[in-house]
């Protein structure tokens, strides 16, 4: 290593040496009488090749080895810094690659492939029940848990959770409102799961009347408190009810809250004869060598057994009841599966778009270099010596390619952290598995594109190579075969990215382009959610018509209306029977929802009325209950039959009766992928509710009034916060971030995948047309009219591009059915859409061939012939 590090210094001193040795012999023969000039002669004759011995010593002195890997080195950086436009474009080609596949990577390892950050999380399942009378949603009855829990012989152990409303917290700065998760006090040491501040729940909180504890996520014990260690053992209050802070957990714990209470279990409560019954998530760890299997079926038993236990009333809810058990990271996860590995196949392609693009750069590089290889043969360079030279090359080229990647994966996943849907709640970041996997590509990549252009040039036969000139080295059939075999490969798949793509915006397009059923356009909305705890909840309504009128005599407001669940909002309210007078019970084949609003919310959503009347100032709590139905239900119950002053009710008594006084147009509510479904809504003023939204129209920008409307709130109660503030354009835009962050991510590798395309086919044309320079001026000497050679190249290159299009056609067949779920309002076969993409990439195609092509036909044919 020190004669690598200072080999002129050392070679310095052996020909110092060599020479004082010289002289000496020479001094030695002429003391003994010889003349100088012979005794000279004589002492070099004596010592022999000097060179051979400075080499033979250089040889004893270093690491031969690795003093021809820093030769090879240093000419790679030289050839390199000679070639500056094949280099930039070869390392840009597979940084992009290799940066989109680590930051994609790291992505579908942090949500798929990593274990979740849970004690033995392998072991960890998600077990619900499933009934018919609900259209098998999940959920599992709190009795049925408490059986679960005392009787099952799977589980080493088993905990549950429940999402509560939420709270407003109040008294710490700013009230604040807070969601609140219930869990059983075993739901956190089942998973492992410690907190950073104070501790768990103890067993006895977990018992009615000893519940009121609590224990804050770190995010709000930074924001609302400061970070202060001081906070255990401080009492907060959620909707005015004391709790004790026993704990803080990790920022990282998921699903997240903001705060989590104990869920009480005790007979009174968990008792099949008691109404208060909840829907709880339950969590389970498998004892060793148990399966899903006889998980499930051991469940589904204890799950039978308590049938005989609950009141008659509940024979009918537990019909057709069914047990499911999956891991729990499967749970979490599968919503998201298909969309993360299509991004991950879409990354791939473009990798491998990049890794055959570079390919094609050094298969005509190397055709390129046959006479320098040649020579360096003809100097006495072996075969393994040639070979070696070239994979060090491409190493260097590879390594230097990893490395921008790995930059490029860093930035793209801090990208991605920002642009990432939330339904994808995971703590994103590139760690060294990522790093990892991008340095695995690149050795691949010098696998795939190196060691077979090396080989290639190794047997060039190197006398002919001598003999010919640059020009026409590597102009073969074979190898000109192998480069269009390439870049229609190149074609195949970039149109398999470029369809998916496109289905995927012409999605998003025809989403945006749905009717609503009203105006969302110059709308804001702002939620309040008053105490749970109110001694008298008969105030509600009085609380929110007093600031109604109060937002509503604003000059820049328009319309203002109140509503209990906005549209696209959290889950509507609903109901699966419907009692008519003089009818026996209705059950529709789907839900409806049920709705509060007040007087004038159609007018300020722009929403039409069919039939009757809308509700207006006289429908108090005092007067005749009425209510209004949304065409949908209104046909789906009545047919074509009138149902204005038809009586309906929820509970078949006299005195919950109600009066159909209008029929309104459908609106979509939930998702715009679905079409409008049935509605009913009511008065708020006969159906007080806690929780109520303020819906307010005006012409000007709506976020203007946000500050406004919590100054309103405020005067009338300092201790109410204001929650959900956004304008309704915002609401329906995030309905569509997961399919825009879909269509956003795979229309940039698409389009990266053409850009690399494009310059691919350039790159083989162009040198394609460098290696036929004296065919076409022979041509055109032979009366070949220019115009001719540019067809014949730009025929070339469409036939080339037809080939490509036509297997990425079938290829993309295959990827469609794949994303059949992932497209609205078209095929996912669409033939506008292949037909479209095809087009595009030969256009393409033509266009990358065209700028050589023409750069040929101007070609002087006595300049072509002479230098030949």
């Amino acid at each position: 290593m020190r004669f690598l590090l200072w080999r002129k210094r050392r070679q310095a001193e052996m020909n110092e040496e060599i020479q004082s040795h010289l002289e000496m012999a020479v001094r030695d023969r002429m003391d003994r009488g010889e003349a100088a000039a012979e005794a000279r002669a004589a002492a070099h004759r004596e010592f022999g090749n000097a060179a051979v011995v400075r080499e033979v010593t250089r040889d004893q002195w270093g690491w031969t080895r690795l003093e021809n890997l820093c030769r090879d080195l240093h000419g790679g950086l030289r050839l390199l810094y000679k070639s500056p436009g094949f280099t930039i474009v070869a390392i840009l080609t597979l940084a992009l690659g290799i940066g989109a596949n680590t930051a994609i990577f790291g992505v579908v390892d942090a949500v798929l492939l990593r274990p979740l950050p849970f004690r033995n999380s392998s072991r960890l399942v998600w077990a619900t029940e499933r009934f018919a009378f609900n259209h098998g949603s999940a959920g599992v009855i709190s009795p049925d848990f408490t059986a679960w829990q005392e009787h099952n012989r799977v589980f080493e152990e088993i905990g549950a959770s429940s999402g509560g409303v939420g709270a407003n917290l109040t008294g710490v700065g700013q009230a604040a409102r807070v969601s609140i998760t219930n869990v059983t006090v075993s739901f956190f040491p089942m998973l492992g799961v410690r907190p950073i501040l104070g501790r768990l729940f103890a067993p006895q909180e977990g018992r009615l009347g000893r519940e009121h504890v609590a224990l804050l996520s770190e995010t709000l014990w930074r924001n609302q408190f400061g970070a202060d260690s001081r906070v255990l053992g401080r009492t907060i209050q959620l909707d005015g009810a004391g709790y004790t802070v026993v704990g803080v957990m990790p920022a990282s714990l998921r699903p997240s809250a903001d705060l989590w209470t104990p869920f009480a279990i005790n007979e009174a409560r968990f008792s099949p004869q008691s109404p208060a019954w909840a829907i709880l998530t339950v969590v389970g760890r498998l004892k060793p060598h148990v399966d899903i299997a006889k998980a499930q079926s051991d469940l589904l038993v204890i799950t039978h057994q308590m049938d005989n236990q609950y009141p008659p009333q509940a024979v009918t809810f537990r019909a057709q009841e069914t047990v499911e058990v999956i891991p729990l990271q499967e749970f979490l996860v599968h919503n998201v599966r298909p969309l993360l590995l299509l991004l991950l196949g879409a990354t791939g392609l473009v990798l491998l778009i990049a890794c055959v693009n570079v390919a094609n750069l050094l298969l005509c590089r190397s055709a390129g270099r046959a006479r320098e290889m040649a020579v360096r043969a003809s100097l006495g360079a072996g075969r393994g010596r040639l070979v070696r030279q070239s994979l060090t090359e491409d190493l260097l080229l590879a390594a230097t390619g990893g490395g921008f990647g790995g930059l490029v994966g860093f930035w793209g996943t801090t990208i991605l952290r920002q642009l990432i849907p939330p339904t994808i709640s995971v703590d994103i970041h590139l760690d060294l598995r990522s790093l990892a996997f991008s340095t695995a590509i690149s050795a691949l990549a010098v696998l795939v594109f190196g060691l077979g252009p090396a080989l290639t040039a190794s047997r060039t036969d190197f006398c002919e190579a001598l003999k010919d000139g640059p020009l026409r080295l590597g102009a073969g059939r074979t190898a000109r075969r192998l480069r269009t075999l390439l870049c229609a490969s190149e074609i195949a798949l970039s149109l398999v990215l470029l369809v998916g793509a496109s289905l995927l915006a012409r999605s998003l397009l025809r989403l945006s382009e749905v009717p609503l059923g009203f105006d969302p356009h110059g709308l804001l909305i702002s939620t309040v959610q008053r105490p749970l705890t109110l001694s008298n909840p008969a105030e509600y309504p009085g609380f929110f018509q007093n600031a109604l009128e109060r937002i509503q005599s604003l000059p820049t407001v328009e319309d203002a209306a109140l509503i209990s669940q906005y549209p696209f909002g959290p889950p509507h309210n609903g109901s699966l029977r419907l009692n008519i007078q003089g009818a026996e019970q209705v059950s529709p084949p789907q839900g409806f929802r049920v709705t509060d609003i007040s007087a004038g919310y159609f007018r300020t959503m722009r929403t039409r009325l069919l039939k009757g009347r809308v509700f207006g100032d006289a429908d108090t709590g005092d007067a005749q209950p009425v209510v209004i139905m949304n065409e949908v239900l209104a046909r789906m119950i009545f047919n074509d039959r009138n149902p204005i002053g038809r009586q309906v009710s929820f509970i078949p008594s006299a005195k919950t009766w109600m009066t159909v006084v209008g029929v309104v147009s459908a609106v979509r509510s939930d998702s715009l992928e679905e079409e409008p479904g049935p509605e009913m809504f009511l008065p708020y003023l006969q159906e007080p509710s806690f929780s109520m939204t303020f819906v307010l129209r005006t012409e000007s920008d709506p976020h203007m009034l946000a500050g406004t409307v919590r100054e309103v709130i405020h005067q009338m109660d300092k201790n109410q916060p204001v929650t959900d503030v956004a304008t309704l354009d915002d609401v329906i835009a995030a309905t569509i971030a997961p399919r825009r962050f879909n269509a956003m991510l795979l229309g940039i590798f698409a389009a990266l995948a053409l850009i690399l395309t494009a310059v691919g086919i350039y790159g083989v044309v162009a040198y394609s047309c460098s290696q036929r320079t004296h065919e076409f001026g022979l041509r055109i000497a032979l009366g070949a009219a220019r115009r001719q050679v540019l067809r014949m190249l730009l025929s070339e290159s469409a036939r080339m591009a037809l080939g490509g299009a036509a297997i990425g056609l079938v290829a993309a067949l295959g990827l469609t059915r794949l994303m059949s779920s992932m497209v609205y309002g078209i095929s996912a076969h669409d033939p506008l859409t292949l037909i479209a993409v095809a087009l595009l990439l030969l256009l393409v195609a033509l266009v990358g061939a065209y700028i050589p092509a023409r750069r040929a036909m101007r070609v002087d044919p006595m300049v072509a012939l002479r230098h030949e």
